[in-house]
């Protein structure tokens, strides 16, 4: 298996990439750089105890390694890796990996890189954004105004706002809203040019 199949997250059944460090328990846990007789072995759900596919690999002269382990060797529910080494004081390695599978992959809702407030301001802008469609009930679209299925009836309401169209020919277009108007049960938008006249249907946010 070529290094550059494994990633840095435990996924089941994935090839994944642990890093670590040899540490000398008598300096402090310093780095011990070129460690001898370095080797690894992996328990998987509590079985047999055999040695890991891959050898580990020092990055340079550090004293940090990398162990690739195989889609094989993660194709379980929990391993156990340990990494021993000959020199004097070596501290062996030991890491608990739990393969994760696309159902258990832990996400926080309630966070934006650990940031709650961020997250709820995120919440507040996305409750501010407004979803609508092209409607003809009464009028013919032009590429600066168009009749909308909106029944906001506050007149300016959507004035410096900004649409954007996610479907039909204008899709991903943007355009600034110069004017809102609500005229016989719908909503009626004026803005910037836009590249075609919006059809009945075609879809758009306001932000």
């Amino acid at each position: 298996m070529a290094s550059t199949d494994a990633i840095t997250v435990p996924k089941y059944a994935t090839a994944y990439r642990m890093q670590f460090g040899i540490q000398n328990g008598a300096s402090n846990g310093a780095l011990i750089p070129s460690a001898t007789g370095v080797a690894a072995t992996i328990v998987k759900d509590g079985g047999t105890q055999v040695s890991t596919t891959n050898s580990p690999s020092q990055i340079g002269t550090t004293g940090l390694y990398t162990l690739d382990l195989t889609a094989t060797e993660m194709t379980c529910t929990s391993a156990l890796v340990v990494v021993t080494s000959t020199s004097t004081g070596a501290v062996p390695v030991i890491r608990e990996i739990n393969p994760q599978t696309t159902g258990s992959i832990p996400v926080d809702v309630n966070s934006i890189t650990g940031s709650t407030a961020a997250a709820a301001g995120l919440s507040a802008t996305s409750q501010a954004v407004v979803t609508g469609t092209v409607v003809t009930t009464n009028f013919t679209p032009t590429t600066t105004e168009f009749e909308t299925s909106l029944t906001a009836s506050t007149l300016g309401l959507y004035r410096n706002r900004v649409v954007i169209f996610t479907s039909g020919a204008n899709k991903g277009f943007a355009a600034a809203i110069a004017d809102y108007q609500y005229i016989t049960a719908n909503g009626y938008i004026f803005c910037g040019a836009l590249p075609s006249a919006p059809a009945s249907g075609d879809s758009f946010v306001i932000i």
